[in-house]
């Protein structure tokens, strides 16, 4: 194995490692609850041969399959903070075969770092529309709490 070989591995699962971080906080459950984005529309190609299909299994799951050749290498999934299954050794091994030049291994690496910008924002995004839904409701828990404080005043 040649050093750019070993390096590429190297920076592959760095770049899986976050991946999967960003797929976590992504599948994090909000309070109040708020839906999982729409996933991409196109797979992402990340080198010949291979790409990203990212899906949302029942409301709940993220799920990243990677394929190569038309079958499925591997599936990493993120059902809660808990609940996950990311195997980032095996599916680089597998991957590696697929990136024997530098260039197709740089343009897998951007895409992934792409699709971790992605999942971030759409967390970000979860996390600013649950905060939105608690401001628009404070109003009428306010309401509530104030006809609570009269009834056992009344008491």
């Amino acid at each position: 194995m040649t050093d750019l070989q070993k390096h590429g591995q190297e920076l592959l699962s760095e770049a899986l490692e976050q991946l999967g971080e960003a797929m976590i906080k992504l599948a994090r459950p909000t309070s109040p609850q708020t839906p999982l984005p729409r996933p991409p529309a196109n797979p992402i190609r990340v080198s010949q041969g291979v790409e990203l299909r990212v899906d949302v299994e029942d409301g709940r799951c993220v799920c990243v399959r990677v394929f190569a050749d038309g079958r499925c290498l591997e599936s990493l999934r993120v059902w809660d903070t808990t609940n996950y299954t990311l195997d980032f050794l095996s599916l680089v091994r597998k991957m590696m075969p697929y990136l024997s030049c530098p260039r197709s291994l740089a343009h897998c690496l951007r895409q992934l770092r792409w699709l971790t910008g992605w999942m971030r924002k759409r967390a970000e995004g979860r996390r600013r529309a649950a905060a939105e839904i608690l401001r628009q409701q404070r109003k009428w828990v306010e309401m509530l709490e104030g006809e609570i404080a009269l009834r056992e005043l009344a008491k």
